[in-house]
């Protein structure tokens, strides 16, 4: 007999085959060795009823606590002195980024005061050119009123006389 498979049960036993039928030696030695694994296994199963069946001893009594358990004072005391220099640490920095954020200010107040001075100036210039050339073009608009002022030539009285020409000649010569 040859039996394949590995583990407590043999998964199949091969046997040899003889006249009328497998070897009965084969078979009943398998046989055999399957009762002991089922004897192993019921007394097993005993074993673990038992364990089950034996009382198991209640747990201790809780005991209700008066307060929190408080750590050691020395861990106390280093954590309140780590904390402490944290602290000083985050003071340092705050300190640090309000004074960098004064002078960003500063900086910036300077220079946009600058620039509204100059701004202003532009502004000034441009005012004070627009009054040129507005009084300008009042002059130019009083002389254009002024010369178009000289009186018409009255259609009874001929042309007019030209101002480069010589005395006009009379009618009666």
């Amino acid at each position: 007999m040859t039996a394949t498979g590995s583990g407590p049960f043999p998964a199949s036993a091969r046997f040899d085959v003889v006249l009328r039928g497998y070897d009965r030696a084969q078979v009943e030695e398998h046989i055999a060795q399957l009762h002991g694994i089922l004897a192993r296994m019921q007394a097993d199963l005993r074993a673990a009823h038992q364990q089950l069946a034996r009382p198991v001893p209640p747990p201790p009594p809780m005991q209700p606590r008066s307060r929190p358990q408080e750590p050691p004072p020395d861990m106390v005391a280093s954590f309140s002195e780590r904390m402490q220099s944290m602290m000083k640490v985050a003071q340092a920095d705050a300190e640090e980024v309000r004074r960098k954020a004064k002078a960003d200010a500063a900086q910036l107040e300077k220079a946009s005061r600058t620039q509204l001075a100059e701004l202003r100036s532009q502004r000034d210039s441009l005012l004070d050119e627009m009054a040129l050339l507005r009084s300008e073009a009042e002059k130019s608009a009083a002389s254009q009123a002024t010369s178009s002022r000289v009186p018409a030539p009255s259609p009874h009285a001929g042309p007019a006389p030209s101002p480069h020409a010589g005395p006009a000649p009379s009618p009666h010569a």
